[in-house]
């Protein structure tokens, strides 16, 4: 069972990378569609939710970590998109 840390470590790290991607275009993209403005939340909570368990389990903790970092950054750029975006809006439309 020692192997499962590095795979969670492994899939923390490529859906980190994912996750980063996607809360940056659906940021973009929420100009044009505001039921996305929310819903990218999901990807960035379930890296970071494998980085942590990766850590834990495993020995080499390179890749968890990356997953980890990746999952924040993800975390906090969304929530900087959705907020420049919803304050555009906001000016536009008063």
């Amino acid at each position: 069972m020692k192997n499962l840390g590095k795979i969670f470590g492994i899939i923390a790290l490529f859906l980190g990378v994912i996750s980063l991607i996607v809360s940056v275009v659906i940021g973009i993209v929420s100009l044009i569609e505001l039921i996305l403005t929310f819903g990218w939340i999901i990807l960035p909570v379930i890296v970071m939710t494998l980085g942590i368990i990766g850590i834990v389990k495993d020995d080499s903790k390179g890749k968890a970590i990356g997953g980890l970092i990746f999952g924040i950054l993800s975390l906090i750029l969304g929530f900087m998109f959705n907020y420049l975006i919803t304050s555009i809006l906001a000016l536009g439309l008063s």
